[in-house]
C-alpha cells in the first residue's frame, strides 16, 4: 500500500456536514435567486442539480451536469451569472468557516503519512467547484499542494457512493485497489463504495454518517485521534 485517499468534510475537516450544506445552500439561494423567481424554487433547483451529479453516469463532467440541470430548473441563461458565484466563494463563503470545529489534527496526520512516503489524495465528493473546495482545505490547516490529486466537479464525472467514482480515480492515479486505503466518515460514500472494489479503509467516527444504520464493526474504525495512532503504526509506504 502506498496511497491514502482522504475524505474532507467530517474527516480531515471537523464539521457537521449536514449543518454546513444547509447553511451553504441557504446562502446561495438568498444571494443568487434571479429577480421575479421564487427563492424556494431556486433552492429546490440547487438541490436537484446537485442530486443530478450524484446520478451522473454520462461522459459529461459533474460540472456540465450541474449547470445543465440548474438551467432547466431556473432560467436558461443562469450560467451567465457564474462569475458572481465564483466571487461569492472568494468573499461571503469564507464566513462558513464558523461551522468548523476547533482542534482538528489534519496537519499532524498529513505530515505523518507523507513522512512515511505515502501519496495523499483528497477524495472528497466532487459535488462542488474547485473554488468551494480550496477554502475548506485551508480551514483544515492544509494546502492543496499536500495532495497529488483533488476531486472537484470540474474534473470528475462520477460521485460517491457510485463505485465508479473510485474506479475513475484509480485509473487516473494508475493504482490498484490494494495500493490504496480510503479514510472517511460516511459509511455509504466512503466505506461501502470503496470496499466493494477491494480498497482497504478506515472509518472516522467523530462525525459519523451512517444513514442506513450499518454495523460499523465490519470496518476498521475509530476517532481521528485513534486514526493518528493507527497511522503512526503503519509501515513505510511500499515502493
Amino acid at each position: 500500500m502506498d496511497t491514502i485517499l482522504f475524505d474532507l468534510d467530517g474527516t480531515l475537516l471537523p464539521m457537521d456536514q449536514d449543518v454546513f450544506i444547509q447553511q451553504y445552500m441557504g446562502e446561495l439561494a438568498e444571494r443568487f435567486t434571479p429577480p421575479d423567481f421564487d427563492r424556494k424554487a431556486f433552492a429546490q433547483a440547487l438541490v436537484a442539480a446537485t442530486l443530478a451529479q450524484v446520478k451522473n453516469t454520462s461522459e459529461h463532467t459533474n460540472e456540465e451536469i450541474f449547470w445543465q440541470v440548474f438551467a432547466e430548473q431556473t432560467v436558461p441563461d443562469i450560467r451567465s451569472r457564474e462569475p458572481e458565484f465564483l466571487r461569492y466563494y472568494e468573499t461571503d463563503y469564507r464566513n462558513l468557516r464558523r461551522v468548523v470545529r476547533a482542534g482538528g489534527k489534519a496537519r499532524q496526520a498529513v505530515d505523518l503519512l507523507k513522512g512515511k512516503g505515502y501519496q495523499l489524495v483528497l477524495a472528497t465528493n466532487p459535488l462542488f467547484p474547485r473554488a468551494a473546495v480550496w477554502p475548506r482545505i485551508q480551514w483544515a490547516g492544509l494546502t492543496p499542494e499536500d495532495f497529488s490529486h483533488i476531486t472537484t466537479f470540474e474534473n470528475s464525472r462520477r460521485c460517491k457512493p457510485n463505485p465508479a467514482y473510485f474506479e475513475d480515480l484509480l485509473a487516473l492515479l494508475g493504482k490498484r485497489p490494494e495500493d490504496c486505503m480510503m479514510v472517511g466518515n460516511d459509511v455509504e460514500d466512503d466505506m461501502v463504495s470503496s470496499s466493494s472494489l477491494g480498497i482497504r479503509n478506515y472509518l472516522i467516527t467523530d462525525f459519523l454518517l451512517n444513514r442506513k444504520k450499518r454495523d460499523v464493526g465490519q470496518w476498521t474504525h475509530g476517532t481521528f485521534e485513534d486514526f493518528l495512532a493507527f497511522a503512526a503504526g503503519l509501515p513505510e509506504a511500499e515502493k
